[in-house]
Order: structure tokens, then sequence, then C-alpha cells
């Protein structure tokens, strides 16, 4: 229960700070250059679930793909071989880069995952690090408004996603 509160404070500043950003309609492709075409492997930790499938503490190895259109893409979301691409934003550059990402619940339609929304929000130090910028992500996933499961993600740039 206290890394959840850890999570949900984290996830409340830092989505005070991206509430009046623009969004992915606003922005021309030029302002996606800070995260455009990069792909971030990561380590993720489930620090909140309602899901006995993904029971708190898991860790496994995902990749997040930010295209210069502004979709954004996690293979695992909803499912390996079932993924549906969603939208983000980046809000500041430097000295860290902001963003948002969003698959809305009307991109994952029927089935299993009728209802479900995820957000994430990130910074990704652009400090590099041996040539690879890092990421922190905290993700939420909602069934129909309420959230049910929160990860934590570290990770950092890769030419390709090494796991998938």
């Amino acid at each position: 229960m206290i890394a959840r509160l850890n999570c949900a404070k984290a996830l409340a500043a830092l989505a005070a700070l991206t509430v009046a950003g623009p969004t992915a309609a606003d922005l021309g492709a030029g302002d996606f250059e800070g995260l455009a075409n990069r792909i971030f492997a990561v380590e993720a930790r489930v620090v909140y679930s309602v899901d006995p499938t993904l029971p708190e503490g898991t860790v496994f190895e995902n990749c997040y793909s930010f295209n210069a259109d502004g979709t954004w893409f996690d293979p695992l979301y909803p499912d390996l071989g079932s993924a549906v691409p969603g939208v983000w934003v980046q809000y500041a550059e430097s000295p860290k880069i902001l963003y948002s990402a969003t698959v809305s619940e009307s991109a994952v339609s029927g089935g299993p995952y009728a209802g479900l929304l995820l957000t994430q929000n990130g910074i990704v130090n652009t400090t590099e690090d041996n040539g690879r910028q890092k990421l922190l992500a905290y993700t939420t996933v909602y069934f129909e408004g309420f959230p049910i499961i929160d990860v934590v993600a570290n990770g950092r740039s890769v030419a390709s996603c090494p796991y998938f």
C-alpha cells in the first residue's frame, strides 16, 4: 500500500506539470525532436495490482517506442500480440524531457480488453550516459475509470527493442 501511495504522489506531481500542456494535435513534427524515433528498453516493476495474473512485485522487460508522427507503442499493451498504438506528447526538453503517453479506451476495444485505458508519465534525462538517454516512467492501467495496475519502469534508449 505504501508503494501505491508513493507512486500516486509521483504521478500527481508529474501530472501537475503536464495538465496545461499541449495535445498531440497541437504539436508539429518538429516539436517531437527530443523523443521522436526513440526506443527505450526498460525493466518494469508492478507496484500496485488488482490483477492476480500480474501481482505486485512482478518485474518484466519491455520497450516503449516514440514515433515522430506522435504515435507511441508498448508491445505488451494490452497484450503481446494484441498491442495497439497510443499517442505521446512532449512538454519540456531541457534539462529533462517530460512526456505523457496515452492509449485510449476507444483504441482498445472488444473482447477482454474493452474498457481499458493506459496513461504513462515519464522523464527522460537528456544527459547522455554512454550515448544513451535514461527514462523513468510511471504507468497506470485503468478499467472503466478505476486504476487496476501501476508500473514503474527504468530504461535506456536503444537502437531497437532487444526483447520482442
